[in-house]
């Protein structure tokens, strides 16, 4: 009997199916991979910048204590006595290599690298000012002076260097700012410290009373001393750290301090000290030994961090590459198995099929083995599926968390800018949608009363009233600090006025409840701006302007861009 209806696969045909399908899997298993990698790649290059970063701010910090070093071989150079002017000058001499050594090493660095070049232009001048001076055997106490002047100038230049590029390395990656804060706040008290010590020196050289110029500006040195011990409040939460410090500026005080109101107080009276240089040396020396020791700890500190988190985020990507080709050896294996013990009894029972369509069914038998094996084929199918949707979700999920805010549960700034995007390319609501900068009155206050945690909270409880005032396609997003934005739809300027307002008075009656039985309130400032066609960078500076102007204002008020 012939079959004269139906169609039925060649073995080509069927190869062909198997094959495209096994591409397509192989397909889908590398761009998931790839996605996976691409994540955890950029994590792990951030922790490499972060790293080299801190290098290049200890760098700079090595190079700015052997320039206090030589600074201070350079003050006992130029007020050594005869009898010691060699040995002094062969200490200055050793310094200085160590110094160019270091500055050297600085210039590779591209991003200073001009600055350096230009800075050991002024360091060669300075020292051939120096050289200059000691040469001349009737030298007199205004030449020295002048010197002194000029090695403390030249050490500012690179104090200036140093401070510039720390802070602009902490205000691009705020995960890390305190990090680099501190260890350049360190810094500067240890170069403070050094550089006030030389008016104090030559006085103490040639007998002589402080200028008035001299002491207005050891007094400026004094309170930029005091500002910068302000700036390392943030040890307090790392008690060893805080004990550190406060060990070191106790010691100063006792060793250095009253030494240096001495001389002050017999200053202003016009009268010479009767202080001995070398116990002045001595003790000042002594006086500062805490800050080096803290500068030390600290910076072994950070080298541990900076190592601990370069070393957690390459062995993420290690692991997430390692799984990635357990999954593609999965596949592959699938694959094969698919050929030998599916596609093979397929193609055997395909062809016995039309020999049976043929009237040819005698000459082969149908093996009943492939045909199980062609089940456990769509067995293995549901398998390598659910493989496939749980790394989907984890690919979801990592993807929510990249734009969400981990305290708040609103979305972070990236995750704000892929909305915003994404809004100006698909949303055509009708009406207007209004762009809100909040930031929180006071919160610094806050903070240093109650304590972060309790910042925290406040902060999760701000984004949760945001989030009731909002309807549901609304966004809400926390750009970094207390510093939140909103973007919201209204058919008229009328109504955005009123759900701002509501949201307003929904903030000022949350309670907070402290340690004691007492409770504290917020405020916050609201910068507003008309949504249009201009860049939402312009639109963000815009309402940041109007936020000003509700700062400026008193606080607790509701600024319009337009009214600019």
């Amino acid at each position: 009997m012939k079959y004269n209806g139906g169609k039925i696969l060649k073995n080509a045909e069927i190869m062909r199916i198997m094959i495209s399908m096994s591409c397509i899997l192989a397909l889908l298993a590398a761009i998931l991979s790839w996605w996976q990698i691409s994540s955890v790649s950029h994590a792990y290059s951030i922790s490499l910048e972060r790293g080299q970063k801190f290098k290049v701010i200890k760098s700079l910090l090595e190079a700015e204590h052997l320039l206090g070093d030589e600074r201070g071989y350079t003050n006992e150079y130029l007020l050594s006595s005869v009898n010691n002017e060699s040995n002094a000058k062969v200490a200055l001499d050793i310094n200085r290599r160590k110094t160019d050594l270091s500055l050297e090493q600085l210039s590779d660095v591209p991003q200073i690298t001009t600055q350096i070049i230009q800075f050991k232009r002024v360091l060669d001048e300075t020292r051939k000012t120096i050289d200059n001076v000691m040469s001349n055997p009737k030298r007199a106490p205004a030449e020295i002076n002048t010197a002194l002047d000029s090695s403390l100038d030249t050490t500012k230049i690179f104090n200036e260097i140093m401070v510039n590029t720390s802070i602009s390395y902490a205000s691009s990656d705020v995960s890390v700012s305190g990090y680099f804060y501190n260890l350049m706040a360190l810094g500067e008290i240890r170069d403070t410290l050094g550089r006030l010590a030389t008016p104090y020196i030559y006085a103490l050289r040639f007998n002589k009373p402080l200028s008035a110029e001299e002491l207005y500006a050891s007094n400026k040195r004094k309170i930029r001393l005091d500002m910068l011990w302000s700036l390392l409040d943030g040890f307090k939460y790392d008690k060893t750290m805080f004990s550190e410090l406060n060990t070191a500026k106790n010691t100063y005080k006792i060793k250095t301090s009253f030494l240096i109101n001495s001389i002050e107080n017999n200053s202003k009276n016009g009268m010479p000290t009767d202080t001995n240089l070398d116990l002045f040396l001595i003790q000042y020396r002594e006086g500062l030994s805490g800050f080096y020791f803290m500068e030390s700890e600290y910076i072994k500190h950070l080298d541990n961090v900076f190592h601990a988190q370069t070393t957690k985020a390459l062995s993420r990507l290690i692991a997430v590459i390692v799984s990635l080709l357990g999954v593609l050896f999965i596949i592959a294996f699938i694959c094969v198995f698919i050929n030998v013990k599916v596609l093979n009894p397929l193609l055997s029972l395909n062809k016995t099929i039309r020999k049976v369509i043929g009237n040819r069914a005698d000459d082969q038998v149908i093996d009943a083995e492939g045909m199980s094996e062609i089940q456990r084929l769509f067995e293995s199918v549901d398998v390598l599926d659910s493989v496939f949707k749980e790394h989907k979700a984890e690919s979801r999920e990592l993807t929510q968390k990249l734009g969400e805010d981990p305290l708040t549960g609103v979305l972070n700034r990236r995750g704000f800018d892929e909305k915003v995007l994404t809004m100006s390319l698909h949303e055509n609501a009708p009406g207007m949608r209004v762009l809100a900068i909040i930031d929180i009155d006071f919160f610094k206050t806050i903070n240093d009363t109650w304590g972060h945690p309790f910042g925290d909270d406040v902060l999760v409880g701000l984004a949760q009233v945001l989030q009731a005032s909002c309807r549901k396609d609304d966004i809400v997003a926390r750009l970094g600090g207390e510093e939140f934005a909103m973007i919201l739809h209204a058919d008229s300027h009328e109504q955005a006025e009123k759900i701002l307002t509501r949201c307003q008075d929904n903030i000022r009656e949350m309670k907070f409840p402290t340690e004691g039985d007492d409770f504290v309130s917020i405020t916050v400032s609201f910068g507003v701006v008309k949504m249009d066609t201009a860049p939402i960078d312009q639109l963000m500076k815009k309402a940041d302007q109007a936020l000003y102007l509700s700062k400026r204002r008193g606080r607790d008020k509701i600024s319009w861009g337009n009214e600019l």
